[in-house]
């Protein structure tokens, strides 16, 4: 009977299986902007251009409307200037140089960032609440 050669690869880790996991499961590419404030020469003023800080792969996480638990949430959704608001979470790998300051752009779409939530078993992620305002359809 045949053997088949031993393999020279070392065994997995258990923290490169979980990141395969997600790999396998972040199917959307976002870009992290930061905001950078200079002095307008002209008239003094600050002027604000949003700059890329990273772009990563994330899983996108939708929040349903139908989750919503009580009125005054289901209220945030539609206000009287006709504009809805979506919710949504993105998972990435933990990064420090992230916070509520900055923005997420999504396939062209500009999310702000509301919240941050460290994940994971050895709190390896990061899950970044965000919300998008827009006109109701």
């Amino acid at each position: 009977m045949y053997k088949y050669p031993k393999s020279n690869k070392a065994p997995q880790k258990e923290w490169e299986r979980k990141h395969v996991k997600f790999a396998s499961r972040a199917n959307t590419r976002i870009i992290i902007r930061t905001v950078k404030r200079t002095i307008d020469d002209t008239y003094g003023g600050e002027v604000e251009t949003w700059i890329e800080l990273a772009t990563v792969w994330a899983i996108k996480e939708l929040l349903p409307k139908e989750s919503l638990q009580t009125d005054l949430q289901r209220e945030l959704y539609l206000d009287e200037t006709e504009q809805s608001k979506e919710v949504v979470y993105f998972i990435i790998q933990y990064r420090e140089d992230i916070n509520n300051s900055h923005r997420i752009v999504e396939k062209g779409r500009e999310w702000n960032i509301v919240g941050l939530q460290r994940t994971g078993e050895n709190n390896n992620w990061l899950r970044v609440q965000c919300e998008y305002y827009g006109t109701a359809d």
